[in-house]
């Protein structure tokens, strides 16, 4: 079997894998991407009438090769293949790579990018040579493909060269110098014979195409070009090196030109290395402007293998899926630099930054060195969030209640922590906080989170139910997550018991003197027997609760009981019409109050006088 080598020449270290979408105009499709610049549309598309068209890719063409002979230099034709954009667009770049079909020695190593290349096939055979074009956005073409005949040679060449060279290349030194690399410090030994006896030869130096020897570019012999076996020295003062130099020799005699041979010194190309530090950036809220806010830089290198200086460095920015924010990008030499701004009016908005479907945020970084060779990489800008923390936070509060008869409800209120976000977010509850009378709270503008507990109620003593111990969790969140630990707090919520505030009453009763004595004296008669009428009455205003609570109370003697609040609390007394010898008659009653949770007892006078 024969060896397969095939090399392709470095063009562009990162190509698209796919181009942008065209930006519909129909209707239905979506709107078209409007721009003024060709840099300001997606990657693969340019800027025609305002609009973003999506580019299309090239078409790659062979021109057919006539007879092939082993040993004959021939040039592969790229140069009809053409661009579809033209003439906005144009091919710009060709990476030639040749495949030994059944061919018996390795095939030629191409190094050039140009339309045009001379390989030299050095066996008969078949060879199969494929061509892929890219334009100047990079696009690359569907590979085409020729197949060639290698016919053996007629005759035995006359003149011959030594074997093509492949190497690499080094740019070092200051100033800087380019060289290949090779065994004799950048120089390459040259040979040639001829079948011809008192042959002259001279040597020449094609260099690749578009980098014609000058005062920065040149070929030295160290021999001389009229010596049969020269050392040349290739070099170039910083600028392009890479591609295939033909070192051709020409033999003659004293009738003429005997032949041509050429040794073919392919000299490769590494593209850039770029490497990145991209962290996780950290983003700010400013709550005087509602604006969240975040700024860093990309950490860049961009290194070239082979020393070759670096030209045509781009920084940009992509970014889709974020509403009204905006994304700058800058480049500052060793980094990528970003700074994104973004109105905040609702909860929603905070997925504008970080988490939202369809949200993307990118730089991307290009670089190619001066042998054409691109580096292009794509970095996600990633923000990050840092949750709520505790700042303070009490174990234990004590807060009053209060019982609100217009809303029928009993209500108290207690500071319990205070929280902050690093990152100055907005903060609200996130867990629930595990108790059915307290289970909401909010935060004021210092991060305290203020708990409201509530018991809703119609007038009845049922305090019992709200007031005591209740523990409360809370786990504060920002826009997008909640804090890593929570706060646990025990809420005592005190009760102050019901209070009597009368312990007497008095109730009038017309009263008649009867011929009945009650007391003699030395045979008088003292106190008469008074007939007294029966008399009734409301006690009002002799029970309160310090907390407003409903009450209820109870007379023991007698039964009667009320569920009341205290402003609207009534006893009924009266007593029947009776006879008597005093003037004035007493009752005692026992009493208790309760809210629910506390009690509290009571003696009560009511007494009867007579109202003469």
């Amino acid at each position: 079997m024969p060896t397969h080598r095939t090399a392709v020449p470095a063009l562009h270290a990162t190509l698209p894998l796919a181009l942008a979408t065209a930006l519909a105009c129909s209707q239905g499709g979506p709107a078209p991407i409007t721009c003024d610049t060709t840099e300001s549309c997606p990657p693969a598309s340019r800027c025609l009438a305002r609009a973003c068209v999506a580019d299309a890719a090239p078409l790659a063409r062979i021109s057919p090769l006539s007879v092939v002979q082993a040993n004959d230099v021939v040039t592969l034709d790229g140069s009809r293949s053409s661009d579809p954009d033209a003439p906005e667009d144009a091919v710009v770049a060709y990476a030639w790579t040749v495949r030994a079909v059944d061919a018996p020695c390795d095939p030629p190593v191409v190094a050039g990018t140009t339309a045009t290349t001379p390989v030299r096939f050095a066996c008969p055979g078949r060879y199969e040579v494929s061509l892929v074009v890219a334009d100047e956005l990079s696009v690359q073409s569907a590979p085409a493909s020729a197949l060639v005949e290698v016919a053996p040679r007629s005759g035995a060449p006359l003149v011959t060269a030594g074997a093509d060279v492949a190497v690499d290349h080094r740019c070092e030194g200051e100033p800087i110098t380019c060289r290949p690399v090779t065994e004799l410090g950048g120089a390459v030994a040259l040979s040639a014979t001829s079948a011809v006896a008192g042959a002259s030869f001279h040597w020449t130096v094609e260099p690749p195409a578009g980098h014609a020897l000058d005062a920065q570019r040149r070929a030295i012999f160290e021999l001389g070009p009229d010596a049969a076996s020269p050392t040349v020295r290739i070099e170039t003062d910083g600028t392009a090196i890479a591609g295939d130099w033909v070192l051709r020799v020409e033999a003659r005699d004293e009738a003429g030109v005997i032949g041509v041979a050429a040794t073919r010194l392919s000299i490769g190309n590494a593209p850039p290395v770029v490497t990145a530090a991209i962290p996780v950036f950290n983003h700010a809220f400013d709550a005087a402007s509602s604006r969240f806010s975040a700024h860093g830089a990309i950490g860049v290198l961009a290194e070239d293998p082979d020393g070759d200086p670096l030209e045509g460095r781009t920084v940009a920015g992509h970014h889709v899926g974020d509403g009204a924010a905006t994304f700058q990008v800058e480049d500052l030499g060793d980094r990528a630099a970003f700074s994104i701004e973004l109105p905040y009016t609702a909860p929603a908005d905070a997925l504008l930054l970080i988490g939202g479907e369809g949200l993307e945020r990118a730089i991307t970084f290009s670089v190619r060195d001066v042998n054409g060779a691109e580096t292009s990489e794509t970095w996600p800008v990633v923000i990050g969030n840092r949750p709520p923390e505790v700042a303070w936070a009490a174990t234990v509060v004590s807060p009053q209640h209060v019982y609100d008869a217009a809303a029928g409800e009993y209500r108290a209120s207690a500071k319990l922590s205070q929280w902050r976000d690093p990152d100055g977010d907005p903060m609200a509850q996130g867990d629930p906080t595990g108790d059915a009378v307290c289970p909401s709270y909010v935060l004021d503008a210092s991060g305290m989170v203020v708990i409201q507990c509530t018991l809703a109620s119609a007038v009845a003593a049922v305090a019992g139910n709200f007031v005591g111990a209740h523990d409360i969790q809370q786990r504060v969140r920002d826009p997008w997550e909640s804090a890593a630990v929570a706060s646990v707090a025990q809420i005592q919520i005190q009760n102050r018991a019901p209070v009597f505030t009368k312990n007497a009453f008095g109730l009038g009763a017309q009263c008649v003197e009867t011929a009945t004595c009650c007391r003699w004296e030395y045979g008088q008669c003292l106190v008469n027997e008074l007939a007294v009428s029966s008399a009734s009455g409301t006690v009002t205003d002799f029970v309160t609760d310090p907390d407003g609570d409903p009450v209820e109370w109870t007379v023991s003697q007698t039964g009667q009981t009320q569920v009341c609040l205290a402003s609207q609390c009534a006893l009924e007394v009266s007593f029947a019409a009776d006879r008597t010898c005093s003037e004035s008659t007493s009752r005692t009653y026992t009493m208790s109050a309760t809210d629910g949770a506390a009690s509290t007892p009571a003696t009560f006078v009511v007494t009867r006088s007579c109202a003469w």
